[in-house]
């Protein structure tokens, strides 16, 4: 995380029994001072019969001081998505949505 851009990754693993396109995407929300602080990600993960793991950044546009101040930062953070899942070889597709508290760590 980095605390003068506002910037945050978020990291997570999916796991396929057949070959699969995932699509997640998501918010990570977290409130400073008693605003709301939201930021954006989203990801593609190809999977092949495995665990993959996956990354995406979640970034903030910051245009002003008092918004960097308002940026993400250490500490808990909710985030809230919906993982697609779509296997071509059978047309199976699956939907699940995706809740969960986590802890950003450190500025970078």
């Amino acid at each position: 995380m980095s605390a003068s851009t506002g910037a945050a990754t978020v990291n997570g693993s999916v796991s396929c029994n057949n070959n699969s396109y995932i699509t997640i995407s998501g918010q990570i929300k977290q409130t400073k001072g008693g605003v709301p602080i939201n930021g954006f990600f989203s990801a593609f993960v190809p999977c092949n019969t495995t665990t993959v793991r996956w990354s995406a950044a979640c970034n903030l546009k910051l245009s002003s001081s008092w918004e960097v101040r308002a940026a993400l930062h250490g500490g808990k953070a909710s985030i809230t998505g919906v993982a697609y899942g779509f296997a071509p070889d059978t047309g199976e597709f699956k939907q699940v949505n995706i809740s969960s508290t986590v802890t950003l760590r450190g500025a970078q």
